[in-house]
């Protein structure tokens, strides 16, 4: 399926803006699929549930505790490049709702990974080195809350072109490197990258950002040759610019600049009351970060630098002009997940009383605290539990080919429950209600009003597979998408029966007619929603049943 238009348009603005000053040597890898979301982080907490939860991509090998050797050594990559068996890991976003419930903010095309190879113009030939296998690292500070540690007068980043003495230190130049850009690409203007250092108000994310907010995060490209360090960031610095300029004393070895690039749907959460959040308990976004594990086969990504098709100041960026590359299709690197450890297999992410990991959330202007210990998953409810959920639907703006950023539909606290199950008539299926289980299991009827009571079949989450959606059914108005939770029964006639609904733990999509009559197989799918049908893609599974 080819890139959305949306995410093009991301991806051009991020080029234009970040390389406004300097020769274009780069290419962008594709990371279509997360290949796990959880409590991982093998580089800060091997071995252990890591405090907050994490969204994945890359190698499918990936484990609470993995070496370059066990990379390699995977299977598949939910990234383009084949080639490619690193892991690049994130906070996740969420929104935490006004009675106190978190809920998963969803990735829009999942990551772009920019590795940017050019040399400082003063030093020309000067040589860009491949991170070498066993190579990690960690940029951002997980515990800041405000930028430059509270100096009032450094509250924003200065134009480079005017930095002091001051922004040129490690610690300022480490947190200019963390941006968050308000997305909108109608309104005819548009924000530099790396300028917006702290996450956005909800009122104005609410009135300007209308495609999203995109997280970025540049990665330091000067080394000192070691692997590692204790705190896995001080065997790596930031020259004296963004990714380019002089490295400082000790640091003589130049890697690629890497840039983490992340669009989170925050207009599906438009009108309702809340604050957005990272998965850290971080609301300011100063305290965003990322980890970084390569694992390049042999010698591929020093031969994408040497190669003038793949990296010189005239190329496109486009990771398949490059002839070194292997690229695999979006369809199949999303369909590539890790197994997810088995301590936390059962540990509920998404609409939730306490961030995963009983993270506390902390505003500022302090630094956050250390965890006393690191908390133990808490599993899905039992049949005789019920969860905080009571819930109503605000429908978002579908994310589609052409259109503007906002699929699926945001979950707002309602005052009171709903009835624990719902007759629709199949003849408006945008009229299903979206609702929270007050018991162990939630049932929708959508019954067929021509389908005699056939038998039923029955297929599970766990069995649905990512495919694109029918060209027969792009654009149409007499079809619709109906996502389910955990499983949609039919009869034999090929109408919707049932709707079953479990804790929200695992989604499925049913694409069905105006008669209820189901078009395509299930997919992987976020919230029940229901809406026309239009080209778009789905990569939302987000825990085991």
């Amino acid at each position: 399926m080819a890139r959305v238009p949306f995410i093009t348009a991301a991806m051009q603005l991020t080029i234009i803006l970040l390389l406004s000053d300097v020769s274009e040597a780069f290419f962008r890898h594709l990371c279509h699929g997360e290949v796990g979301m959880g409590r991982i982080d093998p580089i800060v907490t091997p071995n252990q549930v890591s405090q907050h939860v994490h969204g994945i991509h890359g190698a499918q090998n990936m484990a609470l505790d993995v070496t370059t050797e066990d990379l390699l050594a995977s299977n598949c990559t939910s990234c383009s490049i084949r080639q490619d068996k690193s892991v690049y890991w994130a906070p996740y976003l969420y929104f935490k709702h006004s009675n106190g419930t978190f809920q998963i903010v969803p990735k829009v095309g999942g990551m772009v990974v920019y590795y940017f190879t050019e040399k400082p113009a003063d030093q020309p030939d000067s040589v860009i080195v491949a991170f070498p296998p066993g190579f990690r690292m960690i940029a951002g500070n997980t515990f800041k809350r405000t930028m430059y540690d509270g100096v009032a007068s450094q509250q924003k980043p200065p134009n480079r072109k005017t930095w002091t003495q001051f922004d040129k230190e490690q610690q300022a130049r480490a947190q200019m490197m963390v941006g968050f850009n308000c997305l909108h690409y109608s309104a005819g203007w548009n924000e530099d990258a790396l300028t917006r250092p702290t996450w956005p108000d909800k009122p104005f994310l609410d009135a300007a950002c209308t495609d999203g907010i995109r997280a970025e995060l540049m990665f330091p490209s000067c080394w000192n040759g070691e692997l590692d360090s204790p705190n896995h960031m001080d065997h790596v610095a930031y020259p004296t610019s963004a990714r380019n300029g002089p490295c400082p004393p000790g640091f003589d070895k130049r890697l690629p600049a890497m840039f983490f690039e992340t669009i989170y749907n925050t207009p599906m959460f438009r009108g309702l009351d809340g604050e957005f959040l990272f998965a850290n308990g971080d609301p300011t976004g100063n305290g965003y970060h990322g980890d970084f594990i390569s694992a390049w086969e042999d010698d591929v990504l020093q031969q994408a630098i040497d190669n003038s098709a793949c990296t010189n100041g005239l190329s496109s960026g486009e990771q398949s002009a490059c002839p070194v590359f292997d690229i695999k299709p979006e369809e199949e690197v999303v369909t590539c997940k890790m197994e997810i450890p088995e301590t936390i297999q059962d540990e509920r992410l998404d609409f939730v009383d306490t961030l995963p990991g009983k993270v506390a959330v902390a505003s500022g202007p302090d630094w956050a605290p250390l965890p006393s210990q690191i908390a133990n998953p808490e599993s899905f409810p039992s049949s005789d539990e019920s969860l905080n959920t009571s819930i109503t639907t605000v429908s978002g703006t579908s994310s589609t080919e052409g259109g503007p950023v906002g699929s699926g539909t945001a979950i707002a606290p309602a005052p009171q429950s709903v009835s624990a199950s719902s007759t629709v008539a199949a003849s408006d299926p945008t009229s299903i209600p979206a609702t929270g289980p007050s018991a162990s299991s939630f049932t929708f009827i959508q019954p067929s009003p021509t389908a005699p009571p056939y038998p039923t079949n029955t297929t599970s989450a766990n069995d649905a597979i990512a495919m694109p959606i029918p060209t027969t059914l792009v654009s149409t108005t007499n079809s619709h998408e109906m996502t389910t939770i955990t499983s949609v029964s039919t009869d034999v006639s090929g109408a919707v029966v049932e709707w079953v609904i479990l804790h929200g733990i695992e989604t499925t999509t049913v694409y069905v007619d105006t008669a209820g009559r189901v078009v395509q197989s299930p997919i992987s799918a976020p919230i029940a929603t229901a809406r026309p049908v239009k080209r778009h893609r789905h990569n939302h599974v987000r825990a085991r049943i």
